[in-house]
């Protein structure tokens, strides 16, 4: 079986741009969603690589990954001879031994490249990009490379110089037809936190005794009809296909999962649906066990997952998200589980959350509904499609999709939220009879002199608790706005500068330039839908690179004020500069350690890199590695 016949279009265009891209860059990365082929992606550069003899380093988040790609590779016939398999744990516990392990790396592939930002593993992706040949390639892959609860760093700057071979929203791919438009059912599993948060705003409200009574029964009342009424159950017993299938619930810890587990069997069991559940989390001694168990299931199943699973998993027909509040990254790497190029089912998302706000802020539907406004606003003159292989993305080919568009409505039927409406306007109905308590003075002055350099954390002073949304609108009232606000006001003429020059100059520069923060360009960016192809060298940057790059090394950035190290180093291995403060021995098989301050003697036999001993001496490693090549047979 060949595995060029089982590239999609839009795989192969992005494996073409890839390849373009590793004529003049060592280091790029592709951003496409969860399901849309990367793993093919993955396959094929090892298919084009493995030919050198040298290593293949993959580095992934969790072993259940390399087991389905080593699937895979057996299933076209691939060789596993020098692919090296790392996960991110092992990447954390890198050192100088252990790299030297490796032979001569020609390919290193960073999976979930979001997690490299990590101190601790970025540490061990440093030594790779500082101690394997210059020629080696690197490429990252990611849904998500924003690292949002770590102050939005974006890793593809940070770790491929903002080298992107391909950007492919999840958005985008599922209004393209390349993923599948998924059924998104949002629900409630308690109603607790609602009802604590409106008891004490009635308990702290200026009603009186008999007419805070009153609502606080009325609250009591609302909950048990809302249980009573709607429950989880029968949105399991409605949607969830009670002969088989495979749902992954994702739980916050290990005391949760516990939890969750009893109401999970209970919601199953209320519905009338048989089904059995596994449990995968690094406390669980069986959990290799339970997992494969899981996949062999033939029946209905659902596997509790603590912090495993969100990532590079596939065969799963539905999520169960059990969550509070979460991140962008998580939450996308959660429902990206169930999206695959090649699914023959509608996937299911089961969006159960603890409290009505979290659930209204439902990142997916908001960004279709953007993405559909954008594509409506900027469609002119567009004839309907009439040939399969229109569209490289795969809109127009029968054999792959329906050609039928998207639209608003289609949103708005696949994305159900029933449930959570109704519990919002009973809350909104009740909260409209709670009178509010008045600002004090006091509390104003507060609000005046730290609000705008604080914002809503002012409640922390207040002398009566109140909700971020009623700070701000008493700051509005005071005509207040807090720093952050204005800062990141954007004017037209800056939007004009960041269009122009955001593939040009790096996102420091344009911060300094703009005076704003990196992460207001970053947001901005993102929003303008602007992408780092590449970086651009104006003539007088290349001029200074080839002036002082062999003189300094990669100490030149200093010299270009809008460029990295790293930026620095792929660019001078494109123009051929060598830094000639790096030796280079006269001997075969002879390297200057530049952190040892030693001449190494090593070289490669049979696939593997032997090491014959580091010298003080260049001339006695020669003598070394001329004895050494003579006893294995090596050129001299």
């Amino acid at each position: 079986m060949r595995l060029e016949n089982d590239l999609k279009s839009h795989n192969k265009e992005t494996y073409g741009k890839l390849k373009e891209i590793l004529k003049t860059n060592n280091r790029t990365c592709i951003i496409q969603p969860t399901g849309s082929g990367k793993s093919y992606l993955i396959l094929k550069l090892i298919e084009d690589y493995t030919a050198s003899g040298r290593d293949i380093i993959i580095v992934e988040s969790q072993k259940y990954i390399f087991q389905q790609l080593k699937k895979k590779m057996d299933k076209y016939g691939m060789s596993k001879q020098n692919i090296k398999f790392l996960t991110y744990s092992a990447l954390g516990r890198m050192n100088d031994e252990k790299i030297q392990e490796y032979n001569l790396p020609k390919l290193v592939l960073v999976d979930e490249m979001h997690r490299a930002g990590a101190p601790k593993w970025n540490i061990g992706l440093q030594k790779m990009f500082e101690t394997f040949p210059d020629d080696c390639k690197y490429i990252g892959f990611s849904a998500t490379p924003i690292r949002f609860l770590d102050g939005k760093r974006n890793m593809a700057e940070e770790l491929f110089d903002g080298c992107i071979a391909n950007e492919l929203g999840l958005a985008d791919a599922i209004l393209s037809r390349i993923l599948p438009l998924p059924r998104y059912i949002a629900g409630l599993y308690t109603y607790d936190n609602e009802v604590n948060a409106i008891t004490r705003k009635i308990q702290s409200s200026r009603n009186t005794d008999e007419e805070k009574e009153k609502l606080l029964e009325d609250v009591a009342i609302m909950k048990k009809n809302l249980d009573r009424s709607k429950g989880i159950s029968s949105i399991f017993k409605k949607y969830i296909n009670q002969d088989k299938g495979k749902y992954v619930a994702f739980c916050n810890n290990i005391s949760h999962l516990k939890l969750m587990r009893s109401c999970l069997e209970q919601w199953f069991s209320e519905a009338e649906i048989s089904c059995n559940f596994y449990e995968v989390h690094c406390k669980n001694p069986e959990k290799d066990k339970q997992f494969n168990a899981f996949m062999a299931d033939t029946g209905l199943s659902v596997c509790l997952s603590v912090a495993m699973l969100s990532e590079g998993v596939h065969g799963i027909d539905g999520v169960i998200l059990l969550r509070d509040t979460m991140s962008p990254n998580l939450y996308y790497q959660q429902i990206g589980r169930v999206f695959a190029v090649d699914m023959d089912t509608v996937p299911i998302i089961f969006d159960l959350v603890a409290n009505c706000e979290s659930i209204m802020e439902c990142n997916l539907k908001n960004d279709l509904l953007d993405t559909i406004d954008k594509r409506d606003k900027n469609k002119v003159n567009e004839d309907a499609c009439v040939d399969d292989e229109q569209d490289n993305y795969g809109k127009c080919n029968s054999d792959d999709c329906n050609t039928k568009e998207i639209t608003r409505d289609d949103i708005e039927s696949f994305f159900v939220f029933d449930q959570v409406i109704d519990a919002v306007n009973a809350f909104k109905e009740i909260e409209g009879r709670i009178l509010g308590e008045d600002w004090s003075k006091e509390d104003e002055d507060l609000v005046r002199q730290y609000y705008p350099s604080i914002g809503t954390k002012v409640k922390s002073m207040l002398s009566v608790e109140r909700s971020n949304k009623a700070i701000k609108h008493k700051a509005q009232k005071l005509g207040l706005v807090h720093e952050n606000y204005r800062k990141n006001i954007w004017k037209e003429k800056d939007k004009i500068f960041l269009i122009e020059n955001y593939s040009v100059l790096s996102v420091k520069g344009i911060a300094k330039e703009l005076e704003k923060s990196e992460n207001c360009i970053y947001a901005m960016a993102n929003r303008l839908k602007l992408t780092k192809q590449y970086f651009y060298w104006n003539d007088e940057e290349i001029e200074i690179l080839k002036k002082y790059y062999p003189l300094e090394g990669i100490e030149v950035a200093k010299r270009l004020p809008y460029k990295t190290e790293s930026q620095c180093r792929t660019k001078a291995y494109s123009l051929k500069l060598i830094n000639m403060s790096n030796k280079t021995s006269k001997y075969r098989y002879v390297t200057w350690n530049k952190k040892d301050k030693r001449w190494n003697v090593a070289f490669s036999v049979n696939g593997k890199l032997i090491h014959f001993g580091s010298f003080t001496s260049e001339d006695e490693a020669g003598r070394v590695a001329l004895e050494k090549a003579r006893e294995y047979g090596k050129a001299i």
